[in-house]
């Protein structure tokens, strides 16, 4: 934090404006002397800054003379105001000092009032600042010049110049000038550093929309070649079951008396194969479950590939109206063309993996019902009672 101070001695006549100087030195002055007057009163108990009793937001030196003169320094971080009557070479009076404090946005000039007294003989001078302690110098010329302590414990000249009231007035708005424009800047830069975030994370989104929709179709199709398993499957039941088929009709055209119940025993064995392929048929229907699951699941599933699509597809114009509100942001970002292709591609495989998976159906299909003719034929001949056919497996779409 920076003090910046103006220093106003009421006396005759007038001194003319000299250049504003930095307080750096002055400001690390006030705030070491302070610390050493808190340790002394505390009995060294450790540094603080005490805090005069009066603190004000809204200070101007309107109690000042207008025909007033003093000694004014001002810096980036303040302005402060001095303003004393003197009588045989004793100095009573007080002080404003306005400085600015917090960290941008959230910037604000306060004020704190200040007692001083003193003694001046010649062009010597010594000033007592209430909380602050002793400073001693010299005033000559309209020149104000104090030797103040610093943080090593060495002394520094300080060089303060004549200024008005009007003049420390002018340069307290200019201080709050300084901290609008930085509280403006710093929102500015946020609200920019929000921006960039809010589009960081969007293109992550879609990267990430484009990666799980890759990997969903991955699975799709690994789930299709499931059902092609299946079936494949099947066609060893279906191949038994017509095996055992022509057994019995072979046997009940050689035995027609039944030969002794063999044959009704052995189209009993062709309707067991028959049930085989109906199981046979459950199981490819849970795999067909499965790929219409990673097509288009139910919502306590989870997303599948449409779903994911479609977020792909709405996180992408969310990236898109981000940057377009950012234009300057340079940034490694996913292409519309990336987008679309990762959407094209999807929808080719789920166009494939359902006419696939479709063919395998009807495929399973035509085995079941083949096995049942066989249970049919064989039941017929045997005298068995007719079998049970497996309910079909719609399309999927």
């Amino acid at each position: 934090m920076f003090v910046v101070l103006a220093i106003l001695l009421v006396r005759e006549g007038s001194v003319r404006l000299q250049r504003v100087v930095s307080l750096s030195l002055l400001a690390a002055a006030l705030f070491f002397s302070a610390v050493a007057l808190d340790a002394c009163a505390t009995g060294g108990a450790g540094p603080s800054l005490a805090v005069p009793s009066t603190l004000n937001t809204d200070t101007t030196a309107s109690a000042a003379a207008s025909g007033g003169t003093g000694f004014l320094a001002s810096d980036s971080g303040g302005v402060a105001f001095f303003q004393w009557n003197e009588a045989d070479g004793s100095i009573v009076g007080s002080a404003q000092v306005a400085t600015l404090s917090g960290i941008a946005p959230k910037e604000q000039v306060s004020s704190q009032t200040y007692s001083v007294s003193g003694q001046r003989n010649g062009d010597s001078i010594s000033l007592t600042l209430s909380l602050m302690g002793n400073f001693v110098g010299t005033l000559s010329n309209g020149t104000l010049v104090l030797n103040m302590p610093q943080k090593d414990g060495s002394l520094a000249p300080v060089t303060f110049t004549s200024g008005t009231a009007t003049d420390f007035n002018q340069a307290l708005s200019g201080l709050r000038g300084t901290a609008d424009a930085a509280n403006q800047a710093a929102e500015q830069t946020a609200s920019v550093q929000a921006q960039q975030i809010a589009i960081d994370q969007a293109v992550q989104k879609v990267r990430n929309d484009i990666s799980g929709l890759n990997d969903q179709v991955k699975g799709m199709q690994a789930d299709v070649q499931a059902v092609a398993k299946t079936v494949q499957a099947m066609k060893s039941d279906v191949d038994q079951t017509a095996s055992d088929e022509k057994v019995v009709l072979a046997e009940a055209k050689q035995y027609p008396d039944g030969n002794n119940g063999q044959v009704f025993a052995d189209a009993t064995t062709v309707t067991a194969d028959a049930q085989d392929v109906v199981a046979d048929l459950t199981n490819v229907a849970s795999d067909v479950s499965s790929v219409e699951d990673d097509i288009s699941p139910p919502g306590i599933l989870g997303p599948g590939i449409r779903d994911r699509i479609s977020g792909l597809q709405a996180d992408f114009a969310g990236l898109t109206q981000a940057e377009t509100a950012l234009p300057s942001y340079q940034h490694s970002s996913v292409s519309a063309s990336e987008v679309n292709q990762a959407i094209a591609s999807a929808q080719a495989a789920v166009t494939s993996a359902i006419a696939e998976t479709n063919k395998y159906i009807d495929q399973a299909n035509a085995y079941v019902n083949a096995a049942y003719q066989s249970a049919v034929a064989a039941a017929r001949v045997g005298g068995n009672s007719l079998p049970a056919t497996g309910e079909p497996i719609a399309h999927i779409s």
